[in-house]
């Protein structure tokens, strides 16, 4: 609202010395080479298009030389002039196609020009980001958080090992020692005897009378009976 009444009152501001922000000289020369390339390109076009037409007319002015020449009175001299006409625009053609030919050369030259610029452009770019970048970072504060990361490291690998061995919680005492070797030592041997009674048991006993020899037929010897 401020602006408008002033321009209302004042009228329009001067605005030559007033600072116009610019892109990069880069970035214009870039710019201007794909325009460049594209009005080459328009050019191989229009030079294609009327090298066509130059080798259209050349046809017709040749077909007319041969049909004066088929007439049942012949005219040389026009048919003459229609052949000189018939080169010139074919010579015309042939102009006309070689220098589209080199347009296209100059085409692909800019192409690559601009590709190589742009390439070169966004190096810089990157290299004075990156720059920049280094410039915020202090490799002193780097190296002191990689090595503060180390000690961190170190304390909770010591303390997962020390989580890791396993809990007396009261149930280890030196004076148990002795007992508790005594009553394995128990264990032990009454398990053996018991083991023992048990496959005494298990094991079948030997026959005190004589055991009587039986003889049994086979069914080949019962057929033969």
């Amino acid at each position: 609202m401020k602006g408008w009444l002033t321009t209302l009152w004042y009228g329009n501001p001067d605005t030559t010395n007033v600072p116009v922000k610019k892109e990069k000289k880069e970035r214009v020369e870039v710019r201007n080479q794909y325009q460049v390339q594209a009005s080459v390109n328009e050019r191989v076009k229009a030079y294609r298009t009327k090298a066509g037409y130059q080798e259209h007319l050349a046809k017709k002015a040749k077909k007319e030389a041969q049909e004066c020449m088929c007439q049942k009175k012949p005219d040389k001299a026009k048919a003459s002039r229609l052949l000189k006409k018939s080169k010139m625009h074919e010579r015309n053609a042939m102009m006309m196609h070689k220098q589209a030919d080199n347009l296209e050369q100059t085409s692909m030259v800019l192409d690559s020009a601009a590709i190589n610029a742009d390439m070169a452009h966004v190096l810089q770019d990157g290299l004075a980001t990156g720059q920049q970048m280094m410039q915020e970072i202090n490799v002193d504060d780097v190296v002191d958080v990689t090595d503060e990361w180390a000690g961190l490291t170190d304390d909770v690998m010591e303390m997962g090992r020390a989580l890791s061995e396993p809990l007396n919680l009261g149930m280890e005492d030196p004076e148990w020692e002795d007992e508790i070797e005594a009553e394995l030592d128990e264990m032990t041997k009454g398990v053996s005897l018991e083991k023992i009674h048990t496959l005494t048991h298990a094991m079948p006993s030997v026959p005190t009378h004589t055991i009587k020899k039986q003889h049994t037929k086979t069914v080949l010897e019962e057929q033969i009976n």
